[in-house]
């Protein structure tokens, strides 16, 4: 009788997102602006987008989605040199097929850069 004494090495990766509930206390303005699709806009319609609290736009549609700025990385990193990306920034960069935020470190501003978005997570 032969035994088999091959070793097997597994390993298990678990999904480490972070899903933090809203912060849904606080002060709440009316949205006054927005683009809707579904043609119910404004006070006598549904008080849209006033009923959406809190935000500086609302966008709504059933059968549309939101496409944001689809550049490449050379594109990008132009507007990068020219001075012109701020904190916060979201673009496609289509090269590297990734939505990408402009980081931007007050403390160093050599630690400036685009991160891609790409994994879930609760930044604190």
């Amino acid at each position: 009788m032969q035994i088999n004494t091959a070793k097997t090495t597994v390993t298990i990766i678990l999904n480490s997102a972070c899903y933090k509930p809203a912060v849904t206390n606080g002060t709440s303005i009316p949205t006054s602006f927005g683009i809707t699709s579904l043609g119910r806009a404004g006070t006598n319609q549904d008080n849209w987008p006033m009923i959406r609290q809190s935000g500086f736009m609302v966008l709504e549609s059933k059968t549309k989605g939101f496409v944001i700025n689809r550049l490449n990385t050379l594109q990008i990193n132009a507007i990068t040199a020219a001075g012109n990306a701020v904190d916060g920034m979201m673009i496609y960069d289509t090269d590297q097929n990734c939505l990408k935020i402009y980081v931007e470190d007050s403390n160093n501003a050599a630690n400036s850069k685009w991160k891609c978005f790409n994994k879930p997570g609760c930044p604190d």
